[in-house]
């Protein structure tokens, strides 16, 4: 996933010691910032900022107006499908009045994805390093904001592959050199039916929301034929992404399978799903492509026994 991203964000800001004794104070204030990024992967991403820190009197601010541009590299951590905690470390370059100084910056917050393309977030900033000949202050912000993200992340489709089993063989029986009464045919034995079926359908970003269906028509003929037939399906993700969220994320992508088979009429009780989460790689999870092929949902139909 590579992707820019914009957003805006307003609430309160105020200053540590930033107050002479004796003197007029007013060290806090209303505040806001525009800033604009880019997101190298879904735990990676870095931030440009404009921050505007508000009006403030005291240690030799005299109704100064504070201003701040930063950048920070952002670390994500993804807690759900929507919703990720995230930390930022960088740097600030801030103006107070006619001073200005270098500063480290620092923020901590958390960021819901109310749409495919759009976050709310809850930030806290602060700047260490506001220094002047008279105090060295530290700067607040805690802002609630909007994101903007464009594009959008998609696993590959890939079509469910399905290995027809066998025919079997037929057995010619040579005629009796001299006429004899024939030989009764033998009852013709039970035949087996396996199949073997995996692939990976087509899911949205992170969803278990089927996009396409076309691949598991086969699936349904089969199932729909021999009412004996039942069906194993087992979903499984990459290594990228929390342990325990990509358990879920596999178990409700192989549910979604099960749902959608039985919306073609067939019965839940021949139909088991589980999610096996990271399991069973069978690429390596190193590289883009092997990590693609271990995105998938295998399906699978056990031996059963037909006329």
């Amino acid at each position: 996933m590579h992707r820019a991203m914009w957003g805006g964000k307003l609430g309160g800001t105020w200053l540590d010691d930033s107050c002479l004794s004796g003197e007029k104070c007013d060290d806090d204030s209303f505040g806001g910032g525009i800033f604009t990024g880019y997101e190298f992967s879904r735990h990676i991403a870095v931030e440009l900022g404009y921050d505007y820190l508000g009006k403030f009197t005291g240690g030799g601010l005299d109704d100064k107006t504070v201003t701040a541009v930063t950048v920070a590299p952002k670390f994500n951590l993804p807690l759900t499908e929507d919703f990720s905690a995230y930390i930022k470390a960088g740097m600030g370059f801030v103006n107070f009045g006619d001073g200005d100084d270098a500063s480290f910056l620092g923020a901590v917050g958390g960021e819901y994805m109310i749409l495919p393309n759009l976050g709310l977030r809850l930030e806290y900033q602060r700047l260490t390093d506001m220094s002047n000949d008279f105090v060295r202050a530290k700067g607040n912000l805690l802002t609630l904001g909007l994101s903007y993200k464009f594009g959008q992340e998609s696993e590959p489709h890939q079509p469910l592959i399905v290995k027809p089993a066998p025919k079997p063989e037929k057995v010619m029986v040579a005629p009796a050199p001299v006429p004899v009464p024939a030989e009764k045919e033998k009852p013709a034995e039970p035949k087996m039916y396996k199949k073997s079926l995996s692939g990976t359908n087509t899911f949205a970003t992170d969803s278990a929301t089927l996009t396409s269906t076309e691949s598991l028509q086969e699936v349904v003929d089969i199932l729909s034929r021999y009412p004996q037939a039942k069906v194993m399906i087992t979903g499984y993700t990459d290594s990228r992404g929390a342990e325990a969220y990509n358990q879920q994320l596999s178990e409700r992508r192989a549910k979604s399978v099960s749902q959608f088979l039985m919306s073609k009429g067939i019965e839940a009780e021949r139909i088991s799903a589980k999610g096996m989460g990271e399991a069973d790689p069978v690429a390596t999870n190193d590289t883009a492509q092997g990590r693609e092929k271990n995105r998938r949902v295998e399906i699978q139909i056990p031996v059963f026994e037909y006329q």
